[in-house]
């Protein structure tokens, strides 16, 4: 598997320092995602909090898994744009990806890095609302979790 990023685990949200040294390795290419994620000059984006925990694959300890990421507080508009460019970014990276249609915000996963997948009421109560088949034993199935809290 080939990642342009050498850190595997690590969420970056601005670009670091170029005088890091730490970050040195990843510095070009943290700078291309910078680019590709930037809007057009004569486009203005506007939306609410978009975090790269909430659009980036959920990865277990046994796969990486990209849900659809469909907020309600964004405009269709916007979030066709914002998962174009994360999709075509993704692409590039040549992870190793399963795909759910599933909607759901890796924000508010959390994964013990063993078996079991944890997720609030609140919005387990949404995903069961909006997908009326969804079931626990899928959610096993996507997250290789036996317990889901």
């Amino acid at each position: 598997m080939h990642t342009a990023i050498q850190t595997p685990g690590t969420i970056y949200t601005g670009l670091p320092d170029q005088n890091d040294s730490y970050y040195q390795p990843q510095q070009a290419a943290l700078k291309k995602l910078s680019q590709q994620l930037a809007p057009k000059s004569h486009q203005r984006l506007v939306y609410g909090d978009v975090w790269l925990r909430d659009i980036a694959p959920i990865v277990t300890n046994a796969k990486m898994v990209k849900f659809k990421y469909e907020p309600d507080y964004l405009d269709t508009k916007f979030n066709d744009i914002i998962n174009t460019r994360f999709a075509k970014w993704l692409e590039h990276q040549h992870f190793d990806l399963s795909y759910s249609d599933i909607r759901l915000d890796g924000g508010n996963f959390v994964y013990n890095d063993a078996d079991t997948a944890i997720l609030t009421d609140r919005v387990y109560m949404i995903i069961l609302a909006t997908h009326k088949n969804v079931s626990l034993k899928r959610y096993r199935k996507n997250w290789d979790s036996s317990k889901l809290s």
